[in-house]
């Protein structure tokens, strides 16, 4: 599977003649594929398990490197009612039955997301990611940004540090 054309003008930051941070590589099929070095910044905890699992397998299999980066420096963890459904019911704001999933299982991360985040939750970089204050924009060379919609992600979206890198990406 390789990165769709949309994604990769999204993520690259070079071009493959300026030489700088791109590193071509020869295929068995003798095409020249650029590997890029990506950060996905992440919230410590509630993000969107298939805005990060998705892309972290597209780009991986495409053969590029995928990196993270949270707050603290620890492996982030999905929005659990992504992952599970429960609690995306209209009754599952009460305790006794917000097991009780019926709608959540349509409303939660689809099946591929799913396993998607499984086989993430076991690679090296997402399990020792780096902390935000460490990023060096050199280092990279695409920066996907995910969403999310739980309450912990907002020290992701109002990390001045994260904005601070962000911008001078671009």
């Amino acid at each position: 599977m390789t990165a769709p054309r949309s994604l990769a003008g999204i993520l690259c930051k070079g071009t493959p003649g300026s030489r700088g941070l791109l590193e071509a590589r020869e295929t068995s099929m003798n095409r020249r594929i650029m590997t890029m070095r990506v950060l996905i910044p992440l919230a410590d905890d509630g993000f969107d398990p298939t805005e990060v699992a998705i892309p972290w397998r597209v780009l991986s299999d495409a053969g590029h490197v995928v990196s993270f980066a949270t707050p603290s420096g620890s492996p982030g963890r999905a929005d659990p009612v992504m992952v599970s459904g429960e609690g995306l019911d209209p009754w599952g704001f009460l305790p006794v039955v917000r097991r009780i999933r019926l709608l959540g299982l349509a409303l939660r991360a689809d099946a591929g997301a799913r396993q998607a985040y499984r086989q993430l939750e076991r690679d090296a970089r997402f399990s020792a990611p780096l902390a935000y204050e460490g990023l060096d924009v050199a280092d990279f060379d695409g920066l996907l940004l995910p969403g999310g919609h739980a309450k912990p992600v907002r020290e992701y979206l109002e990390s001045e540090r994260l904005q601070a890198f962000v911008a001078e990406f671009f």
